[in-house]
């Protein structure tokens, strides 16, 4: 009895660090799950409950899924929309784009692409006319990639099967266990 008693000491720390990352598997959070033996593939959802080691998985439209967290291989949890990464998401479309379009304009012109009425002064080259259009899709991707933003998501880390805290909460009162597989 002694030894489970050191042994279960000694995987405590290990144990707490994992169990860390599954306090954030609460109802409510907004999670992408991939568990092979029961979802097959990934699958988009809101935690509705947590019972012990089961999550039940709620999606607009479907019924709820219950999911042993055990049987969980991938868990990504939803941080919400980054403006800055959306605006460099932005810029590497908008570039290619622009790029694009200068060449394009640059090929059907027969000879210097003018502005306002072939005004001397506002004449472009070719290379000029496509390294403006590359700017140009450059700034409105960035401006266009800060208004719509992107989605972040953070891989969770999973505990490890051999050793792991269990905590559950039945009203006012909280139960912590350790689990211990040989």
């Amino acid at each position: 009895m002694r030894r489970i008693f050191f042994l279960a000491l000694l995987l405590l720390p290990r144990a707490a660090a994992a169990q860390t990352t599954l306090l954030e598997l609460q109802p409510g959070v907004r999670v992408r799950v991939s568990a092979p033996p029961t979802l097959g593939s990934r699958f988009d959802a809101t935690i509705g409950a947590r019972k012990g080691d089961t999550l039940s998985l709620v999606r607009a439209g479907h019924a709820s899924i219950d999911v042993p967290i055990s049987a969980i291989a991938v868990a990504e949890v939803y941080r919400g929309k980054d403006r800055v990464a959306g605006m460099w998401n932005g810029v590497k479309w908008g570039v290619p784009i622009g790029l694009a379009l200068g060449a394009l304009a640059a090929v059907g012109s027969d000879s210097n692409f003018c502005y306002d009425a072939c005004d001397p002064y506002y004449d472009f080259s070719d290379t000029e006319l496509v390294a403006y259009s590359a700017f140009g899709g450059a700034f409105y991707g960035a401006i266009i990639g800060l208004i719509v933003g992107r989605h972040t998501w953070e891989r969770l880390t999973l505990p490890n099967e051999r050793a792991s805290l269990l905590f559950d909460q039945r009203g006012t009162s909280t139960r912590v266990g350790v689990r211990v597989a040989f």
